[in-house]
């Protein structure tokens, strides 16, 4: 009597539960863990939070893709010491399926041991030739070619006719700076004077009152946070009222508000950010402070939800790096990204570059792609 009565619940569950009989036979996804190294603490927190929130954003809004996708952060600091640490450290853990490197100076550092051991990597590095001829690194970025050439194309459109550069020495800046001067020569844009700083440089008086930088049109100003709210508030105490341009870094409304007014009109490039993400972010997050690095690690975290939410078996790291490889153009939150190839290039996803300038105390969009 008592298999009787099981057996009839049994057929009540397939009648009335068809999926009750699939649901048993589903097999067990895999997790797929993203090791994720950026700067947590020091002079480039702020994007490190940026890149966090963007991840944490994707996987808030879209829970069902992310169900058996995991990401763990560690801290580089914007240092190559401790970014490596935290590589072996994650390494060491032995569950990590993809790593996200962050940033020029601890890219340059860790890519060397990732690569002999083969790992699958996502490197976000403005660096063209740092990916060439690695296999199993693709880079997620700008280059300092395109963003060179999108700040020349915009001193063109104002007819600016010399410059100034101030650049402290640091790999992302120098960079920039190798293909800014190359792409300024082209167009027949003089450079007037050009510093290099360390980054514990503050005491910018002496080049504020430097004839040759008076008698550039503008300035190019490629600074850390600090240094920038340090150079402002010195021009603000000459009484000099120097335009300037520069890339990425300034994209803070907090950095912003703590530099003084002089800062006004600086107009720089950043990645591409839709309308739709940037409502999106700063109803999240409150503010909208490098929110160009947030939405690339928004999209990159939906295209790993896309491509290993849903895994069946655990997948070789050739397996993982040919999926990224395959992917065809996507819509973001940067707008519009695609993968590429080439031997002068590597492997890479190619993001958009954007154009905004300073306005008052907010940060403006002149182009949200410039075409570069």
């Amino acid at each position: 009597m008592k298999n009787i009565k099981s057996l009839f619940f049994s057929v009540l569950v397939l009648i009335f539960c068809p999926e009750a009989k699939c649901q048993t036979n589903l097999p067990k996804l895999q997790n797929f863990n993203v090791g994720i190294i950026i700067p947590l603490s020091g002079d480039l927190a702020e994007y490190g939070s940026a890149i966090r929130n963007g991840f944490e954003l994707a996987r808030k809004d879209a829970p069902e893709n992310f169900s058996n996708v995991n990401f763990v952060y560690e801290d580089s600091r914007y240092d190559g010491k401790t970014a490596v640490d935290a590589l072996q450290k994650l390494k060491s853990s032995d569950s990590i399926d993809l790593y996200y490197l962050w940033g020029v100076s601890p890219t340059e550092a860790m890519l060397p041991i990732a690569v002999a051991q083969k790992l699958p990597v996502i490197a976000e590095t403005t660096v063209k030739e740092a990916t060439v001829g690695k296999p199993f690194v693709i880079r997620a970025a700008r280059t300092g070619e395109r963003i060179a050439k999108a700040l020349t194309a915009e001193l063109e459109n104002r007819k600016v006719k010399s410059v100034s550069l101030i650049v402290t020495q640091i790999p992302f800046y120098m960079d920039i700076i190798k293909h800014l001067e190359s792409s300024l020569k082209d167009k027949g844009i003089a450079v007037k004077k050009k510093a290099e700083v360390l980054p514990s440089e503050i005491d910018f008086k002496s080049f504020l009152l430097d004839r040759d930088l008076q008698g550039a049109q503008i300035l190019g100003a490629f600074l850390l946070p600090a240094q920038f709210i340090a150079f402002y508030r010195q021009a603000e105490q000459l009484h000099l009222k120097i335009p300037t341009f520069s890339a990425d870094i300034i994209d803070s409304e907090t950095l912003v508000k703590d530099c003084s007014d002089k800062i006004d009109g600086m107009f720089y490039t950043q990645v591409g950010v839709i309308p739709e993400f940037r409502q999106n972010y700063k109803k999240s997050f409150g503010n909208d402070n490098q929110i160009g690095s947030a939405a690339q690690a928004y999209d990159m975290g939906m295209l790993v939800s896309e491509l290993f939410g849903k895994l069946e078996r655990n997948l070789t790291n050739e397996e993982v790096i040919d999926r990224i490889s395959k992917i065809a153009p996507h819509k973001g939150a940067t707008g519009s990204f695609s993968y590429s190839d080439s031997s002068d290039g590597g492997k890479e996803i190619r993001m958009p570059v954007s154009m905004k300038v300073v306005r008052g105390k907010a940060l403006e969009i002149i182009a949200e792609d410039t075409g570069y």
